[in-house]
């Protein structure tokens, strides 16, 4: 097939109600699979993701291993992922990899040597896919074998070094467990685990699949199923655990858990959200009920044809200029403000518009035709998005943020409930930890835990600036919202009427030597980290403050406030304001009078299990942490995967020679 026929094909696809990957997905179905296949998949594919907020959490297996820590005996471990970095292949070793000084990465010689260790690894791609295949590698003291290939240790270190982006290198597991299937080479045990919308009770579905074998090649789709009525009681453990795990996420409908059977152990090796009913020779009723919802939910949320054409169209025309499309609206969006409300002269406009900067720029950085070239601009900075690779998504929806760095939660606000928008009364409310399997929680436990907690954070789970930020405080007569007086009949209306999916969380309260400053906000510390294989991975942070204007957030474009930190020793000061993009000296906090100057408590516990946390997260490298110094030690509300750029100046350099390595690597050396 043509490119430009293609193209074509995707847009009708899109237009016609396709998600872009979706669309892909369904060309290649066309190429590669039978007629009723084919059937299914135009019938499955425009529906899926069924759940859209929180499908990438099983889209990859590194992550599905990373959001279900407490599993990790029943899956094959990872022991490495090749990850692109500089435009170089590198292998990232997953083991001890938390450890100061830990050799982040494999080469080829030492994944060779890991092979001889454990006799055979499995090789495959971490991103689910309908046709991929998982390959063994093995050794047997003498010879090396490779998708039961007979290979020299020479083709071995070639094969190692050519595997591509984004492939996993893991344990092999090996499935030996008779099901007494004719026909059956390759048997997989599935658990279908499917949740009715309406009662929330959990139906359980379970098969035994054969997924193909050639050679020792296995296929991860599955080629025909047989219903397992009576369990064996050696599986029931497996089938307990992928109801535990379906309950542990009441936020999806319908979940398919993928397991590898052994005569002693059972691993978990894919985990599928509905791409794998293309494949499924028929429908139970329970799947057919999950199918009608997500029609209707597709039909209600369809929409107009041409504006799903405009939004594509719109992303190529954003692609090509080295934009992902969001940040090519967020420069035009930027340019549009500057063009209005900047009080900065035409000609001083055009001539850093035509330089990539805002001109407020002029001022904030003293830019000149001299010196311009030094300084990173607004334009390049956005087309640089995103400096780190696909797995950016732990951070940008923060429950799944929530699960990634459950080992971690110590250092997060404690999230108590998920609220799920609807329609009128049908908003759903859950708790983000599960317990049991009756999880609906009704209004009135919201306001029991409000009378004991006394105060409550209310965010969106996808956000940036404090957008959507609530603060819910009750007194002993009252329920306040952002300082406002509320009714329990007016605050369950507003819950019902929310549009996104909210999170309702611990309210973080500062430090008191950071509360005689300003203590109507938690006022947060931005910490930019870099982890590309230096010794220091935080490498600047500066002390957002609130103020009367900002409220009960701390967003400095709304009237709070900037001090300087050293990350060093913890100490911050030269407080600044901002105006019409412009920052004004400060040295006492505007509302309350105090002196904008100390020492964080406890900068360097802070800063030592933030890089902690960078190494655990290490495929990603560039990170912004917004820090909250408490009592006990402090809290993180949020990680930034693109942070504002709002101090470049005052960068230290190896921030700038880091950004420099970056632009150079993706674009050159200036702006298209």
């Amino acid at each position: 097939m043509s490119k430009v026929l293609q193209k074509l094909k995707l847009t009708s696809l899109v237009v016609k109600g396709f998600k872009y990957q979706n669309a892909k997905t369904y060309l290649e179905v066309q190429r590669r699979s039978s007629k009723d296949v084919v059937e299914k998949a135009r019938e499955i594919l425009p529906l899926l993701p069924f759940d859209v907020k929180n499908d990438k959490m099983f889209e990859d297996v590194l992550t599905t291993q990373m959001v279900l820590t407490e599993f990790k005996d029943a899956f094959p471990e990872i022991y490495g992922l090749v990850l692109l970095k500089d435009k170089t292949k590198k292998i990232f070793r997953m083991k001890n990899r938390c450890e100061v000084g830990h050799n982040p990465y494999f080469g080829a010689s030492d994944l060779v040597e890991l092979l001889k260790e454990k006799g055979s690894v499995a090789v495959r791609s971490s991103m689910s896919s309908l046709y991929g295949l998982t390959k063994v590698a093995k050794y047997d003291g003498f010879t090396f074998s490779f998708g039961g290939e007979i290979k020299t240790e020479e083709e071995m270190l070639a094969l190692f070094d050519g595997f591509k982006e984004n492939t996993v290198i893991m344990e092999n597991t090996e499935n030996n467990y008779s099901f007494d299937v004719e026909g059956f080479e390759e048997p997989r045990l599935h658990v279908v685990n499917i949740r009715d919308g309406a009662s929330g009770e959990l139906f359980t579905e379970v098969y035994v699949a054969e997924h193909g074998k050639q050679k020792d090649v296995t296929c991860q789709f599955a080629q025909k199923m047989v219903p397992l009525v009576n369990v064996p009681e050696e599986l029931k453990n497996a089938v307990s655990v992928a109801r535990i795990i379906s309950n542990k996420f009441q936020d999806f409908e319908y979940l398919n858990i993928r397991f590898a059977i052994t005569d002693d152990a059972f691993k978990v090796e894919q985990i599928d959200t509905g791409l794998d009913l293309i494949f499924a020779p028929s429908f139970t009723e329970s799947v057919k009920k999950v199918l009608r919802t997500a029609k209707e939910r597709a039909r209600m949320e369809q929409g107009f044809s041409f504006a799903r054409l405009w939004k594509y169209v719109f992303s190529i025309v954003a692609k090509r200029k080295g934009f992902v499309d969001f940040m090519y609206k967020n420069w035009l969006n930027g340019w549009l403000d500057d063009m209005l409300h900047t009080d900065t002269s035409l000609r001083d406009k055009l001539w850093a518009w035509k330089r990539g900067f805002y001109s407020y720029r002029i001022e904030q950085y003293s830019l000149t035709e001299e010196n311009y070239k030094d300084v990173l601009s607004d334009y390049d900075y956005k087309r640089l998005r995103p400096l780190n690779n696909g797995y950016f998504k732990w951070f940008w929806n923060k429950s799944i943020t929530g699960y990634i760095l459950e080992p971690y939660e110590d250092y997060f606000p404690q999230y108590y409930y998920r609220l799920n928008p609807g329609v009128g009364e049908e908003y759903e409310m859950v708790p983000f930890k599960v317990t049991e399997e009756d999880v609906k929680v009704e209004f009135c436990e919201l306001l029991d835990l409000l009378t004991q907690k006394k105060k409550l954070a209310l965010k969106p789970v996808v956000s940036s600036h404090g957008i959507g930020f609530h603060v819910l405080e009750k007194t002993s007569e009252s329920i306040l919202m952002d300082g406002e007086l509320i009714s329990e009949t007016e605050l369950k209306t507003f819950l019902e009427e929310l549009d996104k999916t909210y999170i309702i969380s611990e309210y973080i309260e500062m430090h008191h030597e950071l509360k005689r400053i300003y203590d109507k906000a938690a006022c947060t510390i931005r910490v930019m980290t870099i982890n590309d294989g230096y010794a220091n991975i935080v490498r600047d942070a500066y002390f957002r403050i609130g103020s009367e204007k900002s409220g009960y957030t701390d967003n400095v474009a709304m009237g709070g406030m900037v001090a300087a930190v050293d990350v060093e020793t913890g100490h911050f000061g030269d407080a600044e304001m901002i105006a019409n993009h412009k920052f004004y000296p400060t040295a006492n906090h505007p509302d309350t009078g105090t002196f904008i100057d100390g020492v964080f408590p406890h900068w360097n516990f802070m800063k030592s299990k933030i890089e902690e946390i960078c190494r655990y997260v290490a495929p990603l490298e560039y990170l912004g942490f917004d820090v909250v110094i408490t009592e006990a030690g402090f809290k993180i509300l949020e990680i930034n995967t693109h942070q504002d750029l709002h101090r470049y100046i005052h960068y230290p350099d190896s921030v700038k020679a880091y950004f420099t390595r970056k632009k150079k690597l993706k674009f050159g050396t200036g702006r298209k």
